[in-house]
């Protein structure tokens, strides 16, 4: 019998439930059930415990206590702390978040546990929509940022069992607040933000801007970039409430040329290289990747009754990008040698659409409280890989000598050749076989059984199903298309959680997921190609405990399987045998005195690839892995000196990581500092804040992504400097 008839029945029993219940409760009252709570996200300061409540799937709005899995919370005042430009810059915040094949001055492509995260379905926005991960995603306009970490299909449908990185939206401030700030670094780059917001009577708005020019510091690089964003709320009610969220971004940058080794397995990198000056750049600035993103969340909340909610949800995530992928193929470690080869490739188009509606409310059994979440969602993903235009390289040689290169391509990336800028065409025709999109349809049901102690919360048992249709297509012309793929997947979890004190929870979980595969990269035989989707599954035992008000110990023994995709030895792009990540992982978080806050994570994994059909990579360590990764960031005011003063420092590690699955070769492992401090005053009644970060201190070498035979190195050294006006 399919779930679908078992989530009809789990319904009716419930309606039956709620009406014996109804009944049951006027001759014998139980104690008032906990509310269900919505969390405002307003740009008032609020305590640290904001750090410890989600905003994300059926955990919205709850205590990390009551979350059996585990999660990582970087608040604004850490964003702004550490004067973050980048999701891979907060992640650093996170132990298990690596870069991944691209540039990190880019955008920010990243692994997490050492599995990749899905730039289409893994980044959310508001708990809610996928926003498409192709450009780097602003956080002028975020009041926070949560890795949830592992399997997340229960509620979110495909995708990947690395987890979700959730960005919430700042909302409309109590009363009017104006502010703006201005930052730079010292290689010129400028940006400038304004926001202000007020809420008078029923309605609420926050409008922010924010652009300026780019510069990493990477030579030959450059670029500028904009953010628009407009947040309305609007409360007719105390039972009613509508928000909605939008947001334009663009960003151009030049997309610095990243190494390849041999993709042969004859020819595979065996000898590490001496790594690059990261401000050196073997490309030309004219190699832009030029994109542009609109997200639109809208949301409406209503309390039809006693202790009931229904939500309803609905948006969309449109991106676009022309790019410009430059490589130094076969690159040679000694003399540090490739070929140059340009792909040019104009149109690329990805685009999300959800709709999802859930009831949420709490029912009593007997000695038993229930918190149920009834639910569905429709998840629309469509994906146009235009075809790419070979610029320059094997196939192009004349495109290498208009660059100033000789016929033989070959360019160093340890003195390179200055090249000249040349804008490449990147039209190609239309091809429909590119153009594919998948539909995933589910009706969802969770319930949280709780029991024993004064509030019947000591004991907790949360039982989810999960009923799928899932259906891909591709194009047989323009908004023409045939299916190729349909399953209907069901999914379950089930967890327990024990307090035995208000402030400490013991929890196990184990959760099914599933999830779409991302297309293959760029230089395989079938670049571009979706392939079926795989299930994983997950197991996770662990320990958080709250030793003030405001801060967070967490400790988790983790093991996840999914399906392995790789570039095989015909350098086709599948998914065959399994990858087995397990590991323990540790944080803390919060403020750990008034004038001192920390937030710090460690993770020892274990990443192996289970293949026997290929005995070249079976056994191996899963690419991109790290054994070791920790990161430790810390503020202290200094108010027993300074009044409105204060200093921070950061230290993260991460291990070796095989830069393929055949492990030929292991990048080393690298630390990084980043030291800075801040000072308040006020001119003209105007709260004045100026802060001072240095990143990478020690100008480290190292590689901040790899995989598939791709090296592409870290961001050099930069001063940064921000000065803020407000709120007023």
């Amino acid at each position: 019998m399919r779930l679908t008839t078992a989530v009809g029945a789990s319904g009716a029993a419930c309606i039956f439930v709620m009406g014996s219940t109804a009944q049951a409760s006027a001759s014998h009252p139980h104690p008032t059930a906990a509310p269900i709570e919505e969390i405002v996200i307003t740009g008032e300061k609020q305590d640290g415990s904001r750090s410890n409540i989600i905003q994300a799937g059926t955990f919205r709005g709850a205590d990390q206590l009551d979350t059996p899995m585990t999660v990582s919370v970087v608040t604004d005042e850490v964003i702004r702390s550490q004067q973050d430009l980048s999701l891979s810059e907060v992640l650093r915040n996170s132990a298990g978040v690596t870069g991944l094949l691209v540039s990190p001055s880019v955008l920010s492509n990243v692994s997490m546990r050492g599995i990749p995260i899905d730039a289409r379905t893994n980044f959310k926005l508001n708990g809610s929509l996928s926003a498409v991960n192709f450009i780097e995603q602003p956080l002028e306009d975020k009041a926070r940022v949560e890795a949830l970490k592992g399997v997340s299909a229960l509620y979110y449908g495909f995708s990947t069992p690395s987890g979700i990185i959730n960005m919430v939206i700042r909302g409309p401030p109590r009363m009017l607040e104006l502010s703006g700030s201005i930052s730079a670094n010292n290689y010129g780059q400028v940006q400038v933000t304004a926001d202000g917001g007020a809420t008078s009577g029923i309605f609420g708005y926050r409008l922010t801007v924010a652009g300026g020019t780019i510069d990493s510091g990477i030579d030959h690089t450059r670029g500028d970039r904009g953010l628009q964003a407009a947040t309305v709320s609007i409360q007719p009610s105390d039972s009613i409430k509508f928000d909605l969220n939008l947001e334009h971004i663009r960003r151009n940058v030049t997309e610095p040329t990243i190494l390849q080794g041999p993709i042969i397995r004859s020819q595979l990198l065996t000898q590490l290289p001496r790594l690059p000056d990261p401000r050196e750049n073997a490309g030309s600035s004219s190699f832009m990747n030029r994109a542009s993103e609109t997200n639109l969340v809208a949301r409406m909340r209503w309390d039809f009754a006693s202790d009931w909610t229904l939500t309803t949800e609905g948006g969309f995530s449109d991106a676009r990008r022309d790019r410009r992928l430059s490589m130094l193929a076969q690159f040679e470690p000694v003399s540090g040698l490739g070929t140059l080869t340009v792909q040019a490739a104009n149109g690329q188009l990805y685009r999300n659409s959800e709709i999802r509606a859930d009831a949420t409310g709490n029912l009593y059994t007997g000695a038993f409280m229930h918190k149920f979440v009834f639910g569905f969602a429709r998840q629309q993903s469509r994906q146009y890989f235009a075809p790419p235009v070979i610029a320059a390289g094997f196939l192009n040689r004349a495109g290498c000598i208009q660059l100033g290169l000789g016929s033989s391509c070959r360019q160093s990336a340890f003195a390179p050749v200055a090249l000249r800028e040349v804008n490449f065409d990147g039209n190609a025709a239309y091809d429909p076989t590119r153009d594919t999109k998948n539909v995933d349809t589910g009706l969802y049901l969770f319930d949280r059984v709780s029991f024993g102690g004064a509030s019947r919360e000591r004991f907790q048992l949360i039982l989810g199903a999960r009923q799928s249709q899932y259906r891909q297509f591709v194009a047989v012309s323009r908004n023409q298309w045939t299916r190729t793929f349909t399953a209907h997947p069901a999914t379950f979890s089930v967890a327990a959680l024990y307090r035995p004190v208000p402030s400490a929870t013991l929890y196990a979980s184990y959760i099914d997921g599933i999830e779409s595969e991302p297309p293959a990269p760029n230089l395989t035989l079938n670049q571009g190609q979706i392939l079926p989707p795989g299930k994983s599954r997950q197991r996770e035992a662990g320990v958080k405990i709250k030793p003030t008000k405001t801060s967070l110990l967490s400790l988790a023994y983790f093991d996840i399987d999914r399906r392995l995709t790789y570039v095989n030895s015909s350098n086709r792009f599948v998914n065959d045998g399994t990858g087995h990540f397990r590991g323990i992982e540790a944080g803390v978080n919060g403020d750990i005195t008034p004038s001192l806050s920390i937030i710090g994570s460690a993770l020892l994994l274990d990443a192996r690839e289970d293949v026997p059909g290929d005995p070249v990579i079976n056994e191996k360590r899963v690419e991109n892995s790290a054994h070791w990764q920790w990161s430790v960031f810390a503020e202290y005011k200094l108010s027993r000196w300074l009044n409105r003063g204060g200093v921070s420092a950061g230290l993260a590690f991460t291990g070796k990581r095989a830069i393929n699955p055949e492990n030929s070769l292991f990048v080393p492992g690298y630390a990084t500092v980043d030291i800075g401090g801040y000072y308040g005053m006020k001119i003209a009644r105007a709260p004045i804040t100026v802060r001072v970060n240095a990143a990478n201190l020690f100008s480290k070498r190292y590689v901040a992504s790899t995989g598939s035979n791709l090296l592409a190195m870290g961001i050099p050294r930069s001063f940064r400097l921000t000065i803020t006006a407000g709120p007023l």
